[in-house]
């Protein structure tokens, strides 16, 4: 199993996204892609590692929230390749984590990794009985 290590910068760009939204923002958008660009995001998450931002935000965030922050990046998708979703499914902690990659594969990018997840070893029988 590849380990992903989340980095300060990683966590820093993240937790600074989430956090330095207004709450009557929040209160209607969890996020969108006018925010991230005119706060000057875009380019920082572009120039991250997309698989530590990816992991972070899914491991660490509120589920709606990651969900539509991943529907305002498809830059992030277009890098991913099959192997970096088997490495993110493998460093899951939490069950949470799993159940919104596959609501955002399956939902957004037409991908079903429910095969991948029942047959792969590494991954915590937990998890596969609470999908």
């Amino acid at each position: 199993m590849n380990k992903i290590n989340i980095t300060s910068p990683i966590k820093e760009l993240s937790d600074s996204l989430f956090n330095n939204r207004k709450t009557e923002q929040l209160r209607y958008y969890p996020i969108d892609r006018f925010y991230i660009v005119d706060n000057n995001y875009l380019g920082k998450i572009l120039s991250a590692n997309h698989l530590e931002f990816l992991f972070y935000n899914l491991e660490k965030m509120n589920p709606t929230y990651s969900v539509q922050l991943f529907v305002c990046l498809p830059e992030l998708w277009e890098k991913l390749i099959f192997n970096d979703v088997i490495t993110l499914i493998e460093n899951f902690t939490s069950p949470f984590s799993l159940y919104t990659l596959v609501e955002f594969t399956y939902k957004y990018l037409d991908i079903d990794v429910m095969d991948d997840i029942f047959c792969n070893e590494k991954v915590d029988l937990k998890f596969k009985r609470l999908s």
